[in-house]
C-alpha cells in the first residue's frame, strides 16, 4: 500500500477520534504528528517515504551538529542508527508493524501530553496496520 493511502487513513482516523473525544485544543499538534505516525511502520522498508525522510533529516541534523551544537550531531546519529537498523535488521511488516512498536513509538506523546493525545496518535499508527491488513485480505 502506498504512503498517500496511509496518510489519508491516518487523517480520517484522527479526525473521527478527535470529534468523538471532543478534543479541540490540540488540533494543530495532532495534525503535525499524523504524517509521522501514519507512516512510521514502514521505516523497515528501504524504499518507503518515511525511510528516506528519516535519512535526509538525520543527515541534516548531523551537518548542523558539525557546525553548531553537538546535540544536533547526537540526535542525527541516533536517528540515522534507528533508520539503518530498521531497514537492515527488521523484515518488512515485522516488528515495526506490531502493537508493541506502536506503544513504544507513541510513548513520548504520553509523557509530554495527555492520554487523549496518546490515544489519537496510537490510533493513527494502528490505522496503518489496519489498512495493510485490509489490503492483503482483499487480494
Amino acid at each position: 500500500m502506498n504512503w498517500i493511502i496511509h496518510l489519508i487513513a491516518g487523517i480520517i482516523f484522527a479526525a473521527i477520534a478527535m470529534s468523538v473525544l471532543g478534543l479541540k485544543e490540540s488540533y494543530l499538534l495532532i495534525f503535525l504528528l499524523i504524517p509521522f505516525y501514519a507512516l512510521i511502520s514502514d521505516i523497515d522498508h528501504k524504499n518507503s517515504k518515511i525511510t528516506w525522510i528519516g535519512l535526509g533529516f538525520s543527515l541534516i541534523l548531523c551537518l548542523l551538529g558539525l557546525f553548531y551544537q553537538s546535540m544536533f550531531l547526537n540526535v542525527g546519529v541516533g536517528l540515522l542508527a534507528v533508520v539503518l537498523i530498521s531497514v537492515f535488521v527488521f523484515e518488512h511488516r515485522g516488528f515495526t508493524h506490531s502493537l508493541v512498536f506502536g506503544a513504544i513509538i507513541c510513548a513520548p506523546i504520553l509523557y509530554y501530553f495527555s492520554f487523549t493525545e496518546f490515544a489519537i496518535v496510537y490510533l493513527v499508527f494502528y490505522s496503518h496496520l489496519l489498512m495493510d491488513g485490509l489490503f492483503f485480505k482483499i487480494l
